[in-house]
């Protein structure tokens, strides 16, 4: 509402990177963070189907994917003993998928240092990614098929549809 009124009373409005303008408490478990984000993925993609579809595709592309890959061969490595029953391209999978988790890990090293957390928790990024995509799937389910999301017990409809308040 604040940030409404700024705007409508002819001020403009910008978002700043910054670590010590305010604070605020974020979410404290799993169940707020899902609610929180939920209400906000499919209208960030200006509800479009086909782009959120397009963005969870990417994600999977990009983090689950790559993540499976790793697990999986790594497990084969691990069944096929240290007798070195692994066939080259299970290597070569075990390698790049390794090296695309690790390079989503240090993309996320920067963002962590700014804001003061572990860089350990940058390890949990791909994985972040993946919830994310999820929250953005149920988003877009509710909206289109189950008739809005709800936040602090407030109910949002499909676009053009008024909220309960």
């Amino acid at each position: 509402n604040t940030a409404r009124l700024v705007k409508h009373s002819g001020h403009r409005i910008c978002a700043v990177l910054t670590r010590d303008l305010l604070s605020t408490r974020m979410y404290q478990d799993l169940q707020e963070i899902w609610e929180g984000l939920r209400k906000n993925a499919f209208a960030a993609h200006r509800y479009s189907a086909a782009q959120l579809l397009g963005a969870v595709g990417g994600i999977c592309l990009t983090n689950l994917l790559p993540l499976a890959l790793l697990c999986y061969s790594a497990v084969l490595l691990i069944e096929s003993g240290p007798s070195g029953g692994g066939t080259w391209q299970l290597y070569a999978v075990f390698a790049l998928s390794g090296a695309q988790y690790f390079l989503a890990v240090i993309l996320h090293l920067p963002v962590m240092l700014y804001f003061r957390i572990g860089p350990w928790y940058a390890l949990l990024a791909p994985l972040g990614s993946i919830l994310y995509a999820c929250i953005s799937l149920d988003s877009m389910a509710r909206t289109l098929f189950g008739g809005g999301v709800s936040w602090k017990l407030r109910r949002y409809g499909r676009p053009g549809e008024p909220s309960e308040e």
